[in-house]
């Protein structure tokens, strides 16, 4: 049976095989059972369905692990396909074929067939489509017609094949490809093959395509074309760059509408999972040479190049041709120089810088230090521009205002198992006494409001993050690192402290002067001293240890204490004791003044409060007994006609009740 439709095989064992589509539905997958069985790994069980409809044939991903793409672009709902379409099942390609479509050029060999019936061109022809001079001589025997229509369709087919094959270099690049020495991407650098090399990032809602549109050189180009919302990045092969000091990435780039685009140098390695340095395209209407030149981070031994494209608006299209990864600095500026403090040095990635890695004496503390911008949402968006400065104990990190409006940024980062220790702390606003104030440890993933610093590391390797203003802080444990992310209102910056001999002076200071507090009973100094170590200094292991020890401990008796004064308080009520509540109270008043600056403190007071409303309650209860009897003594009075003892009696109960009777 004959089918108008079909689908072609691009690449692969079963490159230009052809799968008519007879009938509708056709299922798509790699199960057994399914109408198009495809074997690749990267196709799921069920992948897709297929129905064909009058003049319409329309492909639906059925929730696929890696998705199905329409001419780059993912599936998300049933989509029609047109004739040419590039179909990807996972990472098998096909295209779309609509017999109709061939109709103009079946209708012209009908006319060079009655030529040729007429003539005897038939198989005198080449496969040009030119006719021997004897074939031509023949064709004067016959029709007149079918000569002139055929000298015609023959000329069209000339012109195409010029323009289409000698002249394509001007509509698919005007210049040659040229190798360049050196290049660690030499075998998928100008994307002339099937691009096999580059992949796809697969969350992108779009993706490129390598196709034989507009190209720099060569016939062929990586592009992608994008709507509103969406970004597609692009990855070449991984590459090794052991023994490289630096590197350069180069590529011709066209970008129209409204888009932004990036190259980029992803690194990896065995002592860190992911550096990534970028550069920002200047996008136009014809072709232009985008630059990145970079220092290869230490503890990185491999490298995959990309590029990036996401929409601003209403979206566009951007092309990508020749990229080109060599070492050295090539023809562009040499890459920037770590910022050192003490033992650190802080590696400095894009152009303009973009992320930053910190480094110590072979170790690897910190990858991936980024701001991103908070109003961009989840995406392929690449950072935004970093303004860091190096100071006497650690460095100012903030926003480039160049590259950056007024609004907030995200800080990420992720802190490799150096850096982190057992756990990490963070301090609050406030203090220990208030509400989400205070020192504390997390051991695993965490979020907390009100942040204003964040500690890693202990020791010699401690590190301190210092907003400028309260953030809320989000961790999450990622294979063996941790990765943050805190919101940066607008301006604000964060000062990586690095070194802490100061601070840990003063640290010392405050632990000789909670201990001898301690000594002379001076309870409530001694915890206020332990809690500015914690909230301020928190820099010395065996201080922070002392102090949280010290403060559990004394913050322990004073709630035993008061966990004896309740028992006595409920005696109180029981027996309506007056004199017992106010000795309570006492008490309590005498509590809270010994812990002050403490949980303790807080408690004391609450049950100071309670107190005094049972007191309240049992006065008021006292005063209407009292009233009653009164009432009752004034009745008597005035049946007796003593109205002199009467007289005195009322005016002694206004006076005390504000009542005559």
């Amino acid at each position: 049976m004959t089918s108008r439709f079909q689908l072609r095989f691009l690449d692969g064992e079963r490159a230009g095989e052809t799968i008519p589509l007879t009938q509708s539905p056709m299922s798509v997958g790699r199960k057994p059972g399914v109408h198009i069985q495809l074997t690749d790994s990267s196709v799921s069980g069920g992948h897709a369905e297929l129905t064909v409809s009058g003049e319409e044939v329309n492909v639906r991903d059925l929730g696929s692990t890696n998705g199905t793409r329409v001419a780059g672009r993912v599936v998300q709902q049933a989509q029609a396909l047109a004739h040419g379409d590039e179909v990807r099942f996972g990472q098998v390609g096909l295209v779309f074929e609509d017999g109709s479509f061939s109709s103009g050029s079946a209708a012209a060999a009908a006319v060079v067939g009655g030529v040729g019936a007429e003539a005897g061109v038939g198989g005198e022809g080449d496969d040009l489509g030119r006719i021997s001079s004897q074939a031509l001589e023949r064709a004067g025997k016959g029709s007149r017609l079918y000569l002139l229509l055929g000298a015609v369709a023959l000329s069209a087919g000339g012109a195409w094949y010029y323009f289409g094959q000698e002249g394509g270099a001007a509509s698919a690049g005007t210049r040659p490809v040229v190798a360049v020495a050196g290049n660690l991407l030499e075998g998928s650098y100008s994307f002339e093959g099937e691009g096999a090399a580059w992949e796809a990032d697969e969350a992108g809602p779009a993706a490129f395509f390598v196709g034989s549109g507009e190209s720099y050189s060569g016939a062929a180009a990586l592009s992608v074309e994008l709507g509103e919302g969406e970004w597609a990045r692009h990855y070449s092969e991984v590459v090794s760059v052991r023994g490289q000091k630096q590197l350069t990435l180069r590529a011709w780039t066209r970008g129209e509408g409204e888009l932004e685009g990036a190259l980029g140098l992803e690194f990896q390695g065995s002592g860190v999972e992911v550096v990534t340095a970028w550069t920002a395209l200047a996008l136009a209407g014809s072709f232009e040479q985008g630059v990145l030149t970079c220092a290869v981070p230490p503890g990185v031994d491999s490298v995959r190049a990309f590029a990036m494209a996401e929409a601003k608006g209403v979206g566009g299209s951007l092309v990508v041709d020749d990229v080109v990864l060599v070492p050295g600095a090539g023809e562009g500026a040499g890459a920037a120089s770590p910022l050192t403090v003490a033992e650190y040095k802080l590696h400095l990635l894009g152009a303009p810088t973009s992320s930053a890695l910190l480094h110590k004496a072979g170790r690897t503390f910190v990858t991936d230090l980024r701001l991103e911008d908070a109003g961009a949402g989840s995406g392929g968006g690449r950072p935004l521009a970093l303004a860091v400065s190096a100071q006497s104990s650690g460095l100012e990190i903030g926003l480039d205002s160049a590259g950056h409006g007024a609004g907030d940024a995200v800080l990420m980062a992720r802190l490799e198992p150096g850096a982190m220790g057992a756990s990490v702390a963070t301090v609050g606003g406030g203090s220990q006494t208030g509400t989400g104030g205070g020192y504390r440890t997390h051991a695993l993933d965490f979020e907390r409001p009100g942040v204003t610093s964040l500690l890693t590391g202990k020791g010699l390797d401690l590190l301190r993050w210092k907003f400028s203003e309260p953030v809320d802080l989000r961790g999450a444990v990622v294979g063996q690192g941790l990765e943050i992310s805190a919101r940066l209102p607008a301006g604000a910056r964060v000062f990586l402290q690095l070194s802490f001999r100061d601070e840990r002076l003063e640290a010392g200071n405050l632990a000789h002067e909670a201990r001898n507090s301690e000594r002379a009973g001076a309870i409530g100094a001694c915890l206020t001293a332990w809690q500015r170590l914690l909230d301020e200094y928190p820099f010395e292991e065996g201080l922070v240890a002392e102090a949280e020890e010290s403060r559990g401990r004394l913050v322990s008796a004073g709630m035993a204490e008061l966990t004896d004064l309740e028992r006595r308080v409920e005696r109180a009520r029981f027996f309506a004791l007056a004199d017992l509540f106010r000795r309570c109270r006492g008490a309590a008043e005498e509590i809270s003044r010994t812990y002050t600056g403490s949980e303790v403190e807080l408690a004391a007071e609450r049950l100071t409060d309670a107190i005094n409303g049972d007191l309240l309650l049992l006065d008021s209860g006292r005063d209407a007994g009292e009233r009653e009897r009164l009432r009752a003594i004034l009745t008597v009075l005035e049946g007796r006609e003593a109205d002199e003892l009467a007289s005195a009696l009322r005016n002694y109960m206004e006076e005390q009740y504000g009542e005559a009777e």
